[in-house]
């Protein structure tokens, strides 16, 4: 009796033993025959918290794990993590890896994402070496720690910048500037009624410019009617000289003409005269004392 007991006791542990581990495997690898593909991803950063076996996400979705890691015997620096992911599931040459932290446990696991690229194509997985290769970049917590040593540098270059400005020697020079300023800030405030008063007169002499040009206006209106008026007066004086010219030579013509030549026939008759009175004296000088002697009487006369 006591043996039946502890025989089904055993038959229980055995029966509790298969079936717990049955349970272990349906949750490990579930019940479906699951093929992977090997891909191969370079990380240069530190992989600290990611294990054999850890999960492989892409956009969110599980699609593999990590098979092994190891260090590059070449390149200390690169860290080979071999993943296995799901057959069928595309992996394009724009797809990367990278680490991303899993709450506060300090566990990591890797994620795919893609990014939009018109020249894409999927890369087609191998049975054997050399496995494809993923692109990687950095993680969070690295893009982090890069900024953050960045920002660091670039605040101790300011400091000493700063250190540099605020120097004695700076000091009194800002202090000499600031005295300038205020120096130049209160000849700017005397001349201010200077200004005021210029830009006064300078309203005033616009004003008396517009007057004066209206002015103008009115004067270069009379001078162009003045110029008309000389115009027409030096036209009537033209036709004034032309009618007295030609008035002139008409007089000319009808009654000096005829007078000249009247007086050029008595200027001839007296030459001829004059020269026959030469011709007598010469003839016969007495002429002068006793004067001219009577002419002969002719035949019949007494």
């Amino acid at each position: 009796m006591k043996n039946n007991r502890y025989f089904v006791a055993g038959l229980f542990i055995i029966i509790t033993t298969i079936v717990m581990i049955f349970i272990g495997f349906w949750l490990a690898f579930g019940l479906k025959d699951i093929k992977y593909d090997t891909y191969i991803a370079r990380f240069n950063e530190s992989v600290t918290g990611l294990n054999v076996n850890a999960a492989i996400n892409y956009n969110g979705v599980n699609v593999g794990k990590v098979e092994s890691i190891n260090i590059d015997k070449q390149n200390p620096s690169v860290v080979i993590v071999v993943m296995q992911i799901q057959q069928g599931i595309p992996i394009y040459n724009t797809t990367y890896a990278s680490l991303v932290p899993q709450g506060i446990t300090g566990q990591v696991f890797i994620t795919l994402s893609i990014s939009s690229d018109p020249d894409q194509y999927i890369v087609k997985p191998q049975d054997a070496p050399p496995f494809p290769v993923v692109k990687t970049k950095p993680s969070f917590l690295t893009n982090i720690v890069n900024q953050m040593s960045t920002v660091a540098e670039q605040v101790t270059l300011i400091s000493t910048r700063v250190a540099k400005i605020i120097s004695d020697d700076n000091v009194q020079k800002i202090n000499h500037i600031v005295s300038n300023v205020e120096d130049i800030s209160n000849s700017l405030a005397t001349s201010s009624q200077n200004i005021h008063q210029s830009i006064e007169s300078l309203n005033i002499i616009l004003k008396n410019a517009a007057k004066s040009s209206a002015e103008l206006d009115q004067i270069a209106h009379n001078i162009n009617h003045g110029s008309k008026a000389v115009a027409r007066a030096s036209e009537d004086v033209s036709k004034a000289i032309t009618s007295f010219n030609n008035q002139t030579l008409q007089g000319v013509n009808n009654i000096l003409l005829p007078q000249l030549a009247q007086t050029l026939n008595n200027i001839n008759e007296t030459s001829v005269q004059l020269s026959d009175l030469l011709k007598k004296m010469n003839q016969n000088p007495s002429i002068l004392v006793r004067g001219e002697l009577p002419r002969k009487p002719g035949p019949g006369e007494q």
